[in-house]
């Protein structure tokens, strides 16, 4: 009965509730949300009261001790730490330690109310501070910077602790095992921290300081670095440790250099140096790690390479070994990670990180004479801001001089003396301030990373380029591989970089498509910082399962890697486009739907034009339609043709470049897309002219295109200084200059049109022997560029826009074109070919033949063929391909013998090595050097003697001849004509081709003679046995006696300008020099009387001018 009863109330309370339920309002969506809402934020609520915020940063504590000076001192030991004085050691009896209120780290500010800004100045006022001393201390909060578990070893035992270091240098250790104690190490003292690793696998970390040296371990290699790197960071004045020593091969800096075999140490002070020998007593050069930007595999001609790629330079490494190669960049990977790591925690701490820092001598103006040299400490930061010190320890009150490189209107080596001392001038439109770096290597560093932020703090984006970007994004990309190693064959992730270059070459327009790929987005804003892949060499693009993109070349599949298959599609589809048939499917072209204009769309220009459109039969044929331009860049046209063209649409806004090609009269006018190129034409070139500029509104890229640019020195209207510029000569027949290559504005213009002739200078100054002038009637621009190789391209490609009209499409009116008419076929799309040097790219056109047209190919070619040449370095002899060309005197091209590495590098114009033959260069039958090359003969230049071996007796004639040398064969050496000085001019007149009759010497001794080098970096002195003759030139000759010398060049005293010492009040420097156009000769006679003698005799030829 019970249970009855409940069931009953149960059921008429369920009644109940289905009653209310039915008569309650249904809440709206607007409440249920609003409930939704209120519920997550009291659940947010709960977790903060659980969880909460962290603590906001604590301010240094800033507070001031009295103490009283007792017989002992103040009991405390004050360290010269982080460009400040430091509290180290606190003495527990002393007047300090009992006090209680000073703690190891807090930082001294002041002594007795007086700022004290250095250590130097804190030690004085504490020395000068009398019974009573006031120290005003700054204390930083510490934190626990690393806290891990490693063995130590106790006695001969490895046992466990937990190691935890502190930011005011502490560290202790608490062993994890009974029986339990803890302990510390005073790594204060600590003045070098070593690390070893296991051949199996983590390693030791030795922490030496003056009483101990403690072994820790740990089977974690990167808790080891972690430690290392926390201690280097803490611990600034520990000693340079070594890291790494061994044998590798080091190639040279120039494009053909070989390798030589170097010993190298790599020190933790971020610094590989490489010696000649293991004994390390002459030091070769060094590589600056803390600017470097990667460390690569290389593909390299002699064991297994690697390169380390830094703002001035790439060095190039190789080891005899794989596994030798593979600890190498370990190593340097390991360093460049602790230089990432320790750059992140300056721009934590401070907003601004270290991007280089280091000695060099500073040039003070000031000093009476030429300067005087002071070593000071250089910082250069993220800001733009390069911080001149006295020293390493300096603070930042105490900076003696602050250069903001926004204010720098360029970087650049010294010219004149300095120059051969690796000096560098950092140029404000105020003032220059020299910097002489410790050596080459050290200047390479500075002056890359210097020119590197100041183009970062001067931004230009080149607009006058024809050079568009079509798409961008990250994929993988999985590396080639070394050979028979499978190293370097994984999969990286890389950003690429679609882009298309239009280029016109006559009146043919070229257009080539690249893909570009950077390890990082930022370093895109260079194309010379990254691979390229040439896509006028695709074969074919694949699609793969996974997300692969296949790319088929004629020499290798390029392999990527989509992230999704979205991204696989948008790829395929862009570079499927820009690889495919010049001449597409019509059907193809015009499927695709117009869009529907814009409302406020209105038509701009109407005109009838003609098309040029593939027929039936695949031939290029003109039919002709009505063309209306509309103001939302559709370009819509309607003709009486059948499908599919009765109709259509060229969507302007996509145009990657619009172009007037052709000569008067038949003209045609080039629209380029991505996925197709339209060519259209009118009866009336005024017509074509106009729809040029109006399309130009609409386009998003300009009808003008870069041919060349580069730096060049220019020399002033007035004054006649020189000032380094980046120079762009663009198709409109204008040669643009600007302070830096990402200069925001243009320094100034000279216009071609108005010039009437570019020619080389005839006698150019000092130093400037490459300088070249661009006459105009208002005015002649005189340029100077780097080397000749650079001075010729110029002028060949500046002396085509010499003059002339220029046309809308930005070419000159006139020039000769093939024709257009109706029923031509469009350019064959060619393989592009592209030059690369420096930072700039060159293209060259190919023939049916696939040759190459060189620069100097207005030269007449007077011999080629193969001939074994004797390295200079590397002895051996090699065959080469070797290949003489004519003076072309029309574009000022001397006299050339260029040699390649096959015949085919030839044909293909890849970089070879070259010869200047002028009046200057010796060509003789020299003896032969040894009995398996009889044909031999020499070319003896300023500075190098070429040794060279012909195939027969015949070819070695013809060569002969061909360069202009000597008849039969004779002795090239000066031999034993140091019996007579009439045996010695016998035998160097019958040696050279500079002179007519009988040499008369006038005087001759031993002096030293600073080199050029064969690079610009040259320049070492070296012992030179010198002669002067009555026809007022001075030849050096080279040898260690007077048995074994021969010839090595000469100086022309008769064009000589000035003859003068060095340091004039110098009791012990005699060294002079002889100024003549295009070089300074630096000479030593190493005796005040000697240099009497010599001025004596010289004096009088330069007087004689």
């Amino acid at each position: 009965a019970a249970a009855a009863r409940d069931a009953a109330e149960a059921a008429a309370a369920e009644a109940a509730a289905a009653e209310q339920l039915a008569h309650a309002e249904v809440p709206t969506e607007e409440q249920i949300n609003e409930m939704v809402a209120s519920e997550m934020q009291d659940a947010a609520a709960a977790v903060a009261a659980k969880t909460p915020p962290p603590p906001p940063p604590k301010d240094d504590l800033i507070f001031k001790v009295d103490l009283d000076r007792g017989s002992e001192g103040l009991g405390l030991d004050v360290d010269h730490y982080r460009k400040g004085a430091t509290i180290g050691f606190i003495a527990p009896d002393g007047v300090a330690g009992k006090d209680g209120r000073i703690k190891v780290g807090d930082m001294i500010q002041g002594v007795n109310g007086e700022t004290c800004h250095s250590y130097d100045a804190v030690i004085h006022a504490i020395r000068n501070a009398g019974g009573s001393v006031e120290l005003t201390l700054r204390r930083k909060h510490v934190a626990m910077l690393l806290q891990s578990k490693m063995h130590m070893q106790v006695n001969t035992q490895w046992e466990e602790f937990v190691f935890r270091l502190y930011s005011n240098r502490e560290l202790t250790f608490e062993k994890t095992q009974p029986p339990v104690y803890n302990s510390n190490i005073d790594v204060r003292l600590a003045h070098e921290v070593r690390m070893v690793d296991a051949p199996n696998g983590g390693g030791f970390l030795e922490i030496e300081t003056q009483s101990k040296t403690y072994a820790l371990r740990s089977g974690d290699i990167n808790v080891l670095h972690a430690w290392r790197r926390e201690l280097y960071e803490l611990l600034p004045y520990l000693h340079v440790t070594e890291v790494k020593c061994g044998w590798l091969y080091k190639k040279g800096e120039t494009t053909n250099a070989g390798f030589k075999k170097r010993y190298c140490m790599l020190f933790s002070s971020y610094r590989l140096l490489y010696f000649d020998s293991e004994a390390c007593t002459k030091r070769k050069g060094a590589v600056d790690l803390s600017v470097a930007e990667a460390v690569d595999t290389a593909t390299t001609s002699k064991g297994y390479g690697f390169e380390i790629s830094t703002p001035g330079r790439t060095w190039v490494f190789a080891a005899e070994a794989q596994d030798e190669m593979i600890s190498w960049m370990n190593t340097l990977n390991m360093m460049l990670g602790d230089i990432r790591e320790r750059k992140k925690r300056q721009a934590v701490q401070g907003g601004v990180t270290i991007l280089k820092e280091g000695w060099a001598d500073l040039k003070d103006e000031t000093q009476e004479g030429e300067g005087a040299w002071e070593a000071h400490w250089f910082s250069l930061n993220s800001n733009g801001e390069l911080k001149i010190f006295r020293d390493h320890e300096a603070s930042d009150e105490e900076v003696v001089l602050a250069l903001d490189l926004k204010e720098l209107e360029r970087v650049e080596r010294a010219k004149g003396v300095d120059f051969y001392d690796f000096c560098i001038d950092l140029i404000s439109k105020e003032h220059t301030t020299r910097m002489r770096p410790i050596d080459r290597g050290d200047m390479q560093a500075w002056l890359g990373v210097l020119q590197t932020q100041l183009s970062v703090f001067t931004v230009r984006t080149n607009q006058g380029s024809m050079i568009t970007t079509l798409h961008q994004g990250w994929l993988e990309k999985k590396g080639e591989g070394i050979a028979g190693t499978g190293a370097g064959s994984g999969w990286k992730k890389r950003f690429f970089v679609l882009s298309s270059r239009q280029e016109q070459q006559n009146e043919i327009l070229d257009v080539q498509y690249y893909l570009h790929y950077f390890k990082s987005e930022d370093q895109a804003a260079d194309v010379s910082e990254g691979g390229v892949i040439d896509l006028g060499d695709v074969d074919e693009v694949q699609r793969g399962q996974s997300k692969e993109i296949s790319i088929v070349t004629d020499s290798r599949v390029w392999q990527l890697r989509a992230e999704s298959a979205n991204t696989q599609d948008i790829w395929m589809k862009q570079l499927v486009a820009v690889c495919g048939d010049s001449v597409e499917n019509p059907e193809s072209v015009q499927h695709e739907e117009p869009p529907e204009s814009a409302q406020d769309a209105v038509s701009i220009e109407v005109a009838e034009l003609k098309m040029q459109v593939p027929s039936a039969e695949g031939q290029a044929c003109w039919k002709t339609a009505t063309f209306d331009l509309r103001s939302d860049g559709l370009l819509r046209w309607k003709s009486d043709e059948p499908w599919p063209w009765d109709e259509g649409f060229i969507d302007i806004k996509k145009a990657l470049g619009v172009w007037l090609l052709g000569p008067p009269g038949w003209r045609r006018l080039d629209i380029i897309l991505p996925e197709h190129r339209w060519t259209l034409a009118a009866d009336n070139d005024e017509v074509l002219q106009k729809w040029v500029k109006l399309l130009e509104d609409v386009a998003p890229e300009k009808p003008v295109s870069e041919i060349r640019n580069g730096w060049m020195e220019k020399k002033g209207a007035v004054g006649g200084g020189w000032k380094l510029r980046f120079f762009v000569l663009l198709s409109t027949h204008e040669l643009l200059y600007f302070e830096s290559d990402r200069s925001p504005k243009c320094k100034g213009v000279i216009d071609l049109k108005e010039a009437t002739v570019c020619q080389r200078v005839t006698n150019p100054d000092y130093n400037y022997e490459f300088a070249f002038e661009v006459v105009s009637p208002k005015r002649t621009w005189t340029l100077c560029p780097d080397d000749l190789h650079a001075m010729q391209e110029w002028m060949a490609d500046i002396r085509p826009l010499i003059g002339g009209e220029i046309t809308p499409g930005g070419s000159a009116a006139g020039a000769a074109a093939p024709s257009a008419a109706a029923g031509e076929k469009g350019p064959k799309r060619r393989k592009s070919v592209t030059k690369t040097g420096g930072d700039a790219s060159r293209s060259y056109e190919a023939n049916e033949d696939g040759e190459i047209k060189l620069g100097n190919e207005g030269s007449s070619i007077l011999k080629k063929g193969w001939l074994e040449k004797r390295g200079e370095i590397n002895t051996a002899w090699k065959n080469r391909y070797f290949v003489l060309t004519g003076e072309d005197a029309v574009n000022d091209v001397p006299k050339m013998l260029r040699y390649f590495k096959d015949e085919e590098s030839y044909r293909i114009a890849r970089t070879g090595g070259s010869i200047e033959i002028d009046e200057n260069v010796k060509v003789s039958m020299g003896s032969a050097i040894d009995p398996d090359h009889p044909h031999y003969f020499e070319i003896l230049t300023e500075g190098r003697t070429y040794n060279l071996c012909a195939p027969s007796d015949g070819d070695l004639q013809e060569w002969i001849t061909a360069l202009g040398g000597d008849e039969p064969r004779f002795s090239s050496s000066v031999g034993s004509a140091a019996a007579s000085g009439g045996d010695r001019r016998d035998s160097c007149a019958s040696m050279s081709s500079f002179a007519t009759g009988a040499l008369v010497e006038v005087h001759s001794g031993w002096m030293k003679k600073k080199g050029q080098g064969p690079s610009l970096f040259g320049g070492k002195m070296q012992r030179r046995y010198f002669v002067l003759y009555d026809n007022r030139e001075l030849h050096y000759f080279e040898g260690s006696t007077m048995d074994n010398i021969s010839r090595k060049g000469r100086i022309r005293m008769a064009m000589a300008t000035e003859l003068s010492r060095l340091k004039p009040d110098d009791k012990k420097d005699f060294t002079f020099i002889i100024k003549v156009p295009g070089r300074d000769w630096i000479l030593d006679p190493l005796t005040q009387s000697a240099w009497e003698e010599w001025e004596s005799k010289l004096r009088p030829m330069l007087d004689a001018q």
